[in-house]
């Protein structure tokens, strides 16, 4: 979608930033964090939180939908952008008549949300007059891994199906032998490009190559054989989490059950967290039902300022008795950016000092000493840079809060599926 913009005759588009579209969402979301810092302080975490929420969904939204491979797409992010621009519409016109602001005061910011409904609009309507983009041409399925290590699928039509291109991921290698033999352990996954995992595959399906020459698989487990995982999930729980929470009830035994079906030994943990690290117990459960019960005891509260203190979160997470030969995995869920060393958070804190010491690359040195990947459900990256940088550093993955989040459930059922369709081999070097 990269060379298509509003205007084709314009200049050229290399990234979403360049979309004049996209930059006046941005705007608009600077306007929106101006006004409501007049609301009444008993808003926070009502008008004031939604209408946040429903501006920075907006170029969120946009920035995704450019990424995408198909017009189709694009244009569903866009009719999430132009839905979240008429919620924000209705959130000003609702502080307008319960007298937080004049229109006079909101007359100029209104003027800026009709002209954004127009660009969205002439986008989508563009849209929906071009080509159909074509499916992408096959590329060979092939995955880097640090410097010296290639993993290539070899997929039969048995296997492959109806689809011809598929993207392969993988976590921190297990690194433990390395030195003893120079055994690497790792766990990656197969999906086509709907998201699909690609399953019954064995180690006839694939080829791991060092520098070009191809080494020895010494263990292959796949589908039902047993591969343990432990996963710590790691909770934000200030007030605007309370949804959030109630979707994770839903969503516990759901996302168990497809670990067990998938004979996935599997164990639980969960640290929470809001300005300071709350809960700290680093225990596992075997218990689907008894993890849903510790959720099902967390309260949102609290949460005065935006930034919260995920990174000491990840680094209890990181602390837990994870099992040597299992897949460590960390799913964060937060809607907040994060405190960081140096960012003045002392001046709100009431014992006159920062919130943490930490910074991300602290952070991501803990959580590969314990090859542990994260799953991150937290803002996008121009929110939450760090939290998308740990993401991609630790081999997980990085989901929009902002604009998946009406659909969490279904989110954790995703990650769910991802884990138990993984694989695992373990491979001699030279």
């Amino acid at each position: 979608m990269g060379s298509f913009d509003e205007k084709p005759t314009g200049p050229r588009i290399n990234s979403f930033r360049d979309l004049r579209v996209w930059q006046a969402g941005m705007d608009l979301v600077e306007e929106v964090y101006r006004i409501t810092q007049m609301l009444p302080s008993h808003e926070t975490y009502g008008l004031t939180d939604q209408m946040r929420r429903a501006a920075v969904s907006i170029p969120s939204n946009i920035a995704e939908g450019h990424t995408r491979e198909h017009s189709k797409e694009y244009f569903h992010h866009l009719s999430i952008a132009q839905a979240s621009l008429a919620e924000l519409e209705t959130h000003l016109e609702i502080a307008i008549r319960l007298k937080y602001c004049s229109p006079e005061h909101l007359r100029a910011i209104l003027q800026q949300t009709a002209s954004l409904g127009r660009q969205l609009y002439a986008l989508r309507n563009a849209l929906t007059k071009r080509k159909p983009t074509p499916d992408p041409r096959p590329l060979p399925p092939l995955l880097l891994l640090g410097f010296f290590l290639v993993v290539s699928l070899l997929l039969g039509p048995a296997v492959a199906k109806a689809a011809d291109t598929f993207v392969v991921s993988l976590t921190n290698p297990r690194l433990e032998n390395f030195t003893n033999g120079g055994a690497v352990g790792l766990y990656f996954s197969a999906t086509d490009l709907r998201g699909q995992p690609v399953g019954q595959l064995s180690p006839e399906h694939v080829e791991v190559q060092e520098d070009g020459q191809k080494v020895q698989i010494v263990d292959f487990r796949g589908e039902e054989q047993g591969r343990p995982v432990d996963i710590v999930v790691v909770f934000d729980i200030t007030e605007s989490m309370g949804p959030f929470i109630d979707g994770m009830k839903e969503a516990t035994i759901d996302f168990a059950d497809r670990l067990a079906k998938a004979n996935r030994d599997y164990r639980l943990g969960l640290v929470t967290f809001e300005d300071y690290v709350v809960r700290q117990d680093t225990v596992f459960t075997r218990s689907a039902r008894e993890f849903k019960s510790w959720v099902g005891a967390l309260q949102a509260a609290g949460g005065g300022d935006i930034p919260e203190d995920s990174l000491d979160a990840l680094v209890v997470a990181s602390r837990f008795p994870f099992r040597p030969e299992a897949q460590a995995v960390v799913i964060l869920i937060t809607d907040a950016p994060n405190h960081f060393r140096g960012d003045g958070s002392e001046k709100n804190n009431p014992y006159g000092r920062e919130v943490t010491q930490l910074m991300a690359d602290d952070v991501i040195a803990e959580l590969k000493k314990a090859n542990l990947s994260v799953f991150a459900i937290a803002p996008p990256p121009f929110v939450a840079p760090d939290l998308h940088k740990i993401a991609q550093a630790t081999g997980g993955r990085h989901y929009n809060i902002v604009s998946e989040g009406r659909r969490f459930p279904e989110l954790i059922g995703e990650i769910g599926r991802s884990l138990a369709s993984q694989y695992f081999l373990t491979d001699f070097l030279s």
